[in-house]
This record gives structure tokens, C-alpha cells and sequence, in this order.
């Protein structure tokens, strides 16, 4: 047992269903599972891509290989005149944009 995060690198649930670290450190297969979200990637129809990774969710669900604990989350309060504050879902900042106008 051990503990270990994992951020999407991309906004699609192929980043946690198929794409993540947690697969290959489990070393959990299930042949349904992985014929839904290998085959949901290749389907062009964003409906039945998500009908495939739902079910392929349900059966994650069900096995249990995995169990979250817990939901990062990250506030900040940024001034009204800084501008341009660009924000990122890897935490990655580009402070090289930023614009602090005269206050």
C-alpha cells in the first residue's frame, strides 16, 4: 500500500483511465476495462466516448484496485490589478505574462 498523486495532463478522462502511473504500479488488468478505454480512445463520437469510459469508471469503481483519499485543492487571491494572471491545471505558471498595473 502506499500513497501517490496524479494531476491530468490533459482535460479527458484518459488521463485518469487510461494514461495514469496507478495501472502500471497496480499491476491490475481486467480485460473489459481495458477494451473500453483502449477503444475509447480511437472513437471519433465524444457521446460514445464517454459511454465507454463510464462504464470502464463503473468497472474501476467496482474492483476497487485503487482507493482515493483525498482531492487536492489550490486557492489563490490574486489583486485586481494584476492582469494576465495566467493559470494552469498543472499548477504551471508563466509569470513572464503577468501585468501589475498601477494601483
Amino acid at each position: 500500500m502506499w500513497l501517490m498523486g496524479w494531476s491530468a495532463d490533459y482535460p479527458d478522462p484518459d488521463s485518469f483511465l487510461r494514461a495514469s502511473i496507478w495501472r502500471v504500479r497496480t499491476g491490475w488488468h481486467n480485460k473489459a476495462y481495458d477494451g473500453l478505454v483502449e477503444g475509447a480512445r480511437q472513437v471519433m463520437d465524444q457521446e460514445e466516448r464517454m459511454r465507454m469510459y463510464q462504464q470502464a469508471d463503473r468497472i474501476l469503481v467496482e474492483a476497487a484496485p485503487i482507493l482515493l483519499l483525498c482531492y487536492g485543492r489550490f486557492d489563490m487571491l490574486v489583486k485586481p490589478w494584476v492582469r494576465k494572471y495566467p493559470t494552469s491545471p498543472m499548477k504551471t505558471w508563466f509569470w513572464k505574462d503577468v501585468i501589475i498595473e498601477p494601483h
